[in-house]
């Protein structure tokens, strides 16, 4: 069942149009994805920001059945492993007994070594996403704090993303809203996974 209501509980809208799931893996479950995680071939790319390429704050991964390209950095197709297909069917499953339907082909995984590693405020509003797309972010290792901000009004609510839990973003999301992960010097590694529908470019 979702627990949406729960992640906005003290929090006056506009809200986000998103669903919530804090335990939607168990504990064992968790672990056995986040040691199968870190053991992927990870990447830092760079972005040019101002003519200098910058390497981007954190560690990047791509599995799809097509290329992938966005803010200059371009991620070609690669088969995505049977651990990652067998969570985006789990997924997919949960997404349906919300009353959603929706079909993964393709997973952006974000390694944040430590709290130094962040990604800045940004909508995933790229052309080979789509219209209103459904974005399903899986969280594992470190407690990290998210963000969203209204765009229009510059409304923000921050809530902790605990391993294991679900969070999908969807309808007019993307573009009503932005997010991020803001860096905190304290934090451990986080590993977040967000399956998507991506379409050729």
């Amino acid at each position: 069942m979702s627990e949406s209501a729960s992640f906005f509980s003290d929090f006056v809208g506009p809200h986000p149009d998103v669903l919530w799931d804090a335990s939607f893996l168990t504990p064992q479950l968790h672990d056995e994805l986040f040691l199968f995680c870190q053991g992927l071939n990870w990447s830092v790319p760079e972005v040019n920001f101002h003519g200098r390429n910058i390497p981007v704050p954190r560690e990047i991964l791509w599995f799809g059945d097509v290329e992938y390209r966005y803010s200059g950095i371009r991620h070609r197709a690669q088969a995505m492993p049977e651990a990652l297909q067998s969570l985006a069917h789990r997924i997919e499953q949960w997404l349906a007994e919300q009353g959603v339907s929706e079909r993964f082909n393709s997973v952006l995984m974000n390694r944040y070594r430590s709290g130094k590693d962040s990604i800045g405020m940004h909508s995933d509003n790229e052309e080979q996403l789509g219209a209103r797309p459904v974005i399903a972010s899986v969280s594992l290792g470190a407690v990290r704090t998210f963000v969203f901000e209204h765009k229009l009004t510059g409304v923000r609510h921050r809530e902790a993303l605990h391993p294991g839990s679900l969070l999908v973003m969807k309808g007019d999301c993307q573009e009503q809203w932005r997010h991020g992960i803001p860096k905190e010097p304290l934090a451990g590694e986080r590993i977040n996974l967000t399956f998507r529908r991506t379409q050729h470019p």
